[in-house]
């Protein structure tokens, strides 16, 4: 006799073809496809905050795939695909008229967030993000979305120190560096 699950998907077909294609496409078991969903999203754009994102979004989707399974000691979630959104930086962007699409960063990454997480049922969210506005929107969706989840804040920028003067460098001093008229300073 087969279990109510594998008869789940006798029965319709047209309704799971496409998540069952997706459990293969992803290796992972197709007999989890009506178990609760988790997954990997992460924040890009046209920036060099967002570089590396995707490759972590990528090592934990790879990470949580491993965990994954029928067997002892698995964890029996359906995993979904990785998912991003688009944002853009103000810093690429500062004094020209696609400023205007990072002022709504927030938004758009909330908007497309809430999108994926409701679409999907996830049961269990890991987000990488960077910049400054998609971790808000990013943050918000999560929190509407009230299932067990972690943020994770990054990107390639990384304190360090002035090899002249020993000083501590992050993102703020290169700022007040570089917007520092003083040739003297910089």
């Amino acid at each position: 006799m087969k279990n109510s699950k594998t008869v789940l998907i006798d029965r319709h077909p047209g309704r799971s073809a496409q998540t069952i294609g997706l459990a293969n496409a992803l290796g992972t078991d197709p007999e989890l496809i009506h178990e609760p969903s988790v997954g990997v999203v992460g924040t890009k754009g046209d920036s060099q905050c967002y570089l590396g994102v995707a490759e972590k979004v990528e090592a934990i989707h790879e990470a949580l795939k491993g965990r994954i399974g029928r067997e002892a000691g698995k964890l029996p979630f359906r995993l979904v695909q990785p998912e991003f959104t688009i944002a853009t930086s103000d810093g690429v962007r500062n004094g020209t008229p696609e400023m205007r699409y990072s002022l709504i960063g927030r938004e758009v990454t909330n908007d497309a967030l809430c999108e994926h997480l409701e679409a999907t049922g996830l049961a269990g969210t890991i987000a990488v993000v960077a910049c400054d506005k998609p971790p808000v929107g990013t943050l918000a969706a999560l929190l509407e979305h009230n299932q067990p989840s972690i943020i994770m804040s990054d990107g390639p920028i990384r304190p360090g120190t002035d090899p002249e003067t020993g000083d501590t460098l992050d993102i703020v001093s290169a700022y007040q560096v570089a917007g520092n008229p003083d040739a003297e300073f910089r």
